[in-house]
């Protein structure tokens, strides 16, 4: 892995991603998986009480691609076949400024139904080949459902 390719060991601690504190492993997948492939940065870890500067280079398979990182999420297939899964959500992203998080579920897309990341995927591709500036995603928390609207572009 990259990490282990730029000298982070298993019992290191990683308190700060390019000057961004870091308080949990959440923090630290979020800073590293939105980061561009072939980017450098500098963690600084905490190993046997001492802190260490370490430069490394985000991987080469982007974990985010094309719209869905537009919009500043990460998601999966449910088990149950229903929606797709957000596993991530960029805070500073559109997403994360309407107060999506992990967890939630995406039932439609413009009021398409969507139960794979395939349909999601083309759901938003055909929005944007419509020339859409907007998409509504039809979301269920914990205890509701409810639309939220995030813009495309950049």
């Amino acid at each position: 892995s990259p990490a282990e390719e730029a000298g982070i060991k298993e019992q290191d601690i990683i308190i700060e991603i390019d000057g961004r504190a870091i308080q949990n492993a959440q923090d630290a997948r979020n800073v590293i998986g939105f980061t561009p492939p072939g980017t450098t940065v500098t963690v600084v870890v905490n190993r046997d009480g001492r802190d260490r500067k370490i430069s490394l280079t985000a991987g080469t398979k982007p974990i985010v691609e094309g719209l869905i990182g537009k919009l500043g999420i990460r998601i999966k297939n449910t088990e149950d076949g229903k929606g797709v899964l957000i596993t991530e959500v960029r805070p500073d992203s559109p997403a994360g400024r309407k107060n999506l998080r992990a967890g939630m579920v995406i039932l439609s897309v413009n009021r398409v139904g969507v139960n794979s990341v395939k349909e999601f995927t083309r759901e938003l591709q055909n929005a944007e080949a419509k020339g859409s500036r907007q998409v509504a995603l039809f979301v269920q928390s914990d205890m509701y459902v409810y639309y939220v609207v995030l813009p495309l572009g950049d």
